[in-house]
């Protein structure tokens, strides 16, 4: 299990205990159940991770094969699943977790939910925090006027809206500047203080409604 899923569930399992969680899940009899899915959508600090998403696949592969290491039968009871062969990637992990998406779980102290956030989502980031609130990130190769604009509004020297680590002069005549800060604060994940102190900022600078 990676170390920012064990921070999720752990969190997840404070606020099943203190009723004071971000679902108000502690309210649920024991009849209503809700889909996994709908359950990480409620949740602003972890995404589904999409098909194209290769890298981050790949590092979860690893955690899984960490985690089922010399077993004949692995946890999940992928498709396909060797223990000796373990080095590629099986798609049957991907298909797993879109099959468990529609899967109703009681809440978020529920096994099948916890194995799905552990193998099925990713931290969120900036980007994804921007996409709730119906921005998406200004095209790094379609929007050229905007990023020109926004470049110029930047660096004034009265401008005090800065995304965090990002210090254009008023004098400075490479854009690319501003492209590549963007770039980087909106990889970054939620949960980083000196990003989500300048969030306004970001929205500001690098995403359109």
């Amino acid at each position: 299990m990676t170390t920012f899923s064990k921070a999720v569930l752990g969190a997840g399992s404070v606020a099943g205990v203190t009723g004071a969680g971000y679902l108000g899940l502690s309210h649920l009899n024991q009849e209503q159940t809700t889909p996994i899915q709908e359950l990480v959508f409620q949740n602003p600090s972890i995404v589904l991770i999409d098909s194209n998403e290769g890298d981050r696949w790949s590092k979860i592969w690893t955690e899984y094969t960490k985690l089922n290491a010399n077993k004949i039968k692995d946890s999940w009871g992928l498709e396909g699943w060797d223990h000796t062969k373990t080095q590629t990637r099986l798609p049957s992990l991907e298909a797993k977790c879109l099959a468990k998406r529609r899967k109703e779980v009681k809440d978020i102290e529920d096994k099948d939910y916890r194995d799905f956030v552990t193998w099925c989502t990713r931290e969120a980031e900036f980007k994804d925090k921007l996409a709730r609130e119906g921005y998406k990130p200004i095209s790094e190769t379609d929007q050229e006027s905007t990023w020109t604009s926004n470049f110029s509004e930047y660096k004034k020297a009265d401008n005090k809206l800065k995304i965090h680590g990002l210090t254009i002069g008023d004098q400075e005549q490479e854009s690319n500047k501003l492209k590549e800060g963007c770039k980087a604060a909106l990889s970054k994940p939620v949960s980083d203080p000196d990003y989500a102190s300048t969030f306004e900022a970001i929205k500001r600078w690098c995403a359109v409604k």
